[in-house]
């Protein structure tokens, strides 16, 4: 019995040592886990990221588990692996939060991403960290930042009336007010509200950050209201000393207001001065400057631009193939106008260019002959189609005389017994 007890007081006493040493160990692994942390800080504080990441990897790895410094370890471990760009830098910060749900760096973590995000022009990634962020838990000032940057992110992925909704609230501050009012005119100005947009850019127009686009933006309003002597006193204005980017479209607002007012001659040097949507200029450009050189009696430059969109099919192709018909009359060369003319004839956009474009075509088949078709056939379509047709009468006589050019006298017969059977049986 007294042996027994010896026993067990010696095992007591060598798991009390054993204790000892345990603790004493931890507690100097502790330490050089402090000191390892506290010079990985100084490495982040020294922007030298990749060093601190690795750093404070280690310090993570070896800490004590639910201690401090294991935490703090691994969030500064998932900012360097942020400021690195690593791929893994989100499931980083995931896990970090995921281990340490309680932690009051959790919110400052999503925030610090987003921002991190932010100023590597990263919109849709910085829009989704900001997101995460509990706003209750932001300084008023932070919290005015978030929502302004939330703004830009949400205008730079096109979601226009998300941001359109963080800005309003901030068009009065002392910090933000300006860049938010503008941005607020301009979302309006997109999404074609124009009256908010010019009421609300008219107010900072003399800001100079903005001045040039609000300059630009408030003559665009204009052009679309329809003021096309405004614009071109401010378009002449502005043109000269306009920062290159908008240059261009000025130049089409110029020109266009000239073109509207039937001052053609005037438009001409401005609409050529259009460089295009990202350099490419669309059917309405080509068909404007045609225009405008077709009534100059400039027959060969209209058929330079009007031959630019003769591959489309719209109402502005078909004015361009008339019109490029009556240049090719000009030009004498009939064949073309022939083309262009049953091109016109073929498209539905509007009634009276299909007629008139069809009784020229007809004309000139009987002129110079049909490559396509018979002339005659030609010319009895156009009267079964147009039977109301002013011309019908003298398309009517055309019909007989081409039958008889080709010496159809068959033809001509049952054409004519066809009009007036009762007048050819006499």
């Amino acid at each position: 019995m007294k042996y027994r007890f010896l026993t067990k007081l010696i095992l007591s006493f060598c798991i009390f040592l054993c204790s000892i040493h345990c603790f004493s160990q931890q507690t100097i692994a502790d330490a050089t886990n402090l000191t390892t942390y506290n010079n990985a800080l100084k490495l982040y504080n020294s922007k030298a990221y990749a060093a601190a990441f690795k750093t404070f990897s280690k310090v993570a790895e070896d800490a004590s588990v639910g201690s401090n410094l294991k935490s703090d370890a691994s969030y500064y471990e998932a900012m360097s692996a942020i400021k690195l760009n690593r791929a893994d830098a989100d499931k980083k910060v995931l896990t970090f939060v995921e281990e340490n749900p309680n932690s009051n760096k959790k919110n400052i973590a999503f925030y610090n991403v987003a921002n991190y995000y932010f100023a590597n022009k990263k919109a849709a990634y910085a829009l989704k960290w900001f997101q995460k962020v509990d706003l209750d838990n932001l300084s008023k000032e932070n919290r005015k930042e978030l929502n302004f940057k939330m703004g830009y992110c949400f205008l730079a992925t096109n979601n226009l009336q998300l941001a359109k909704a963080r800005f309003l609230p901030l068009i009065n501050d002392a910090k933000y007010g300006n860049d938010s009012r503008y941005y607020f005119g301009f979302i309006s100005y997109k999404l074609e509200d124009y009256g908010i947009a010019e009421s609300t850019l008219k107010e900072i127009a003399d800001d100079e950050s903005y001045r040039a686009e609000i300059t630009y933006y408030l003559l665009d309003i204009s052009f679309k209201a329809g003021k096309f002597k405004r614009c071109i006193k401010v378009g002449l204005e502005l043109y000269p000393t306009i920062e290159r980017k908008l240059k261009s479209d000025v130049a089409k607002i110029i020109g266009e207001s000239y073109f509207n007012l039937n001052k053609y001659a005037e438009s001409i040097p401005y609409l050529k001065a259009y460089k295009g949507t990202k350099g490419k200029w669309n059917n309405t450009d080509f068909y404007q400057l045609g225009y405008a050189y077709y009534k100059q009696n400039d027959f060969e430059n209209a058929v330079n631009s009007f031959n630019k969109i003769i591959d489309q099919k719209n109402s502005v192709s078909q004015n361009a193939y008339y019109h490029l018909g009556e240049c090719y009359m000009k030009l004498e060369n009939k064949s073309a106008a022939l083309n262009a003319f049953k091109s016109a004839s073929l498209m539905n956009f509007d009634k009276n260019i299909k007629q008139d474009a069809a009784l020229n075509y007809a004309k000139l088949s009987y002129e110079e002959g049909n490559p396509f078709e018979p002339v005659a056939e030609v010319l009895q379509k156009y009267l079964k189609e147009y039977p109301k047709s002013k011309a019908y009468q003298e398309i009517n006589e055309l019909v007989v005389s081409s039958f008889l050019n080709q010496q159809d006298y068959k033809g001509a017969l049952a054409f004519l017994s066809e009009k007036n059977p009762k007048k050819i049986l006499r």
